[in-house]
């Protein structure tokens, strides 16, 4: 047992370091996503690389030149979390290793009786993508918007905010006392698929189940978005129809999003707490950079007299088929272009 204390302190350790090291808390408490993990593997000289692994999730190498591997074949949240458990290997300076899905234990998970080591890059990756100081003002900044932890979608709401999986963030929120052992169990006996039917109500999710649908209010106002192509924006503001004033939803680049209902939708007011809103609901249909913005004003006023109740700036990752991250792309071209 003190082996394992030992073991668990070291990865924590190692994951503060790193986060000091480069800065990161700097980075975060300006943004409004999470780490970004392969940003840092690429600051750490540790190149990633992406492809379709049969019965892998990742791996690590540590010679000749240390790098990442991590599949494409799973969701941009395990991916994260698979690169950030590698990145522990690294750091923790452990040696070559292929991980199956069973040596990634999203969220810590209890240590293997035959491998401390895979515990260790599992509090290591947990560290690394939630520490504790971010949990705290992710979980503040949902608060102004009425979103409170344990309740399931502030936790799923959360977990897009950290760009980490509902069960990491769930058992993370557990092991660091921040919900109870019951908490958990009741957060688990939720499905995402159930919260986000929840936050579309009568708006039916259709397709593919795996995409996120982020909930936005005011409280968001002038945040950028991390999201995918596909996902659902819903933007809620509060609805001054009783004193004279139209909403209109307005983005930078209709090719990259398709906006599918504007409206204050059958049984907001119950859902919400008895105050009318107005909802927006927009498809990601491409990558790319684009802004999002909900504007108020009376029906007779010239269109530029609309006060802006809310504006959002989107970041869609475009899917990575294989090969380098984004960020090693670029920094490739960089030292392309200066040679």
């Amino acid at each position: 047992m003190a082996d394992t204390r030992s073991a668990e302190l070291q990865a924590a350790e190692q994951a503060r370091l790193i986060h000091d090291q480069y800065d990161t808390r700097k980075r975060l408490v300006h943004s409004y996503g999470g780490l970004d993990v392969y940003r840092l593997a690429e600051d750490l000289d540790l190149p990633v690389r992406f492809t379709k692994l049969k019965g892998l999730l990742g791996f690590y190498m540590n010679e000749p030149i240390p790098g990442i591997g991590v599949t494409t074949e799973r969701p941009p949240a395990v991916q994260r979390f698979t690169c950030a458990h590698e990145l522990g290997h690294h750091s923790l300076g452990h040696e070559t290793v292929l991980d199956v899905e069973a040596n990634i234990a999203f969220g810590r998970g209890a240590p293997a009786a035959n491998d401390i080591k895979e515990y260790q890059a599992n509090v290591f990756a947990s560290h690394l993508l939630m520490p504790k100081w971010l949990l705290h003002d992710r979980a503040k900044d949902l608060l102004k918007a009425g979103l409170r932890i344990p309740d399931p979608l502030a936790v799923y709401q959360l977990a897009l905010r950290l760009g980490t999986s509902y069960q990491a963030t769930v058992n993370t929120l557990f092991w660091r006392n921040l919900i109870t052992r019951t908490h958990r169990a009741n957060l688990f006996a939720i499905q995402p698929k159930e919260i986000k039917q929840n936050i579309l109500i009568d708006v039916a999710l259709a397709g593919d189940w795996h995409r996120d649908v982020w909930l936005l209010t005011p409280h968001d106002d002038g945040g950028e978005v991390q999201a995918r192509s596909a996902d659902l924006i819903v933007m809620r503001v509060p609805e001054l129809a009783a004193s004279g004033y139209v909403n209109d939803f307005r983005v930078s680049d209709s090719a990259k999003v398709l906006l599918t209902r504007t409206e204050a939708p059958s049984g907001a007011a119950e859902h919400i707490g008895g105050a009318l809103e107005y909802t927006a609901i927009a498809n990601l249909e491409l990558a790319g950079k684009s802004a999002m913005t909900v504007r108020q004003r009376r029906p007779w006023e010239p269109a530029e007299n609309a006060s802006v109740a809310m504006s959002l700036n989107v970041d869609v990752a475009a899917k990575i088929a294989g090969g380098m991250s984004h960020d090693a792309r670029v920094a490739r071209m960089k030292e392309a272009s200066a040679l």
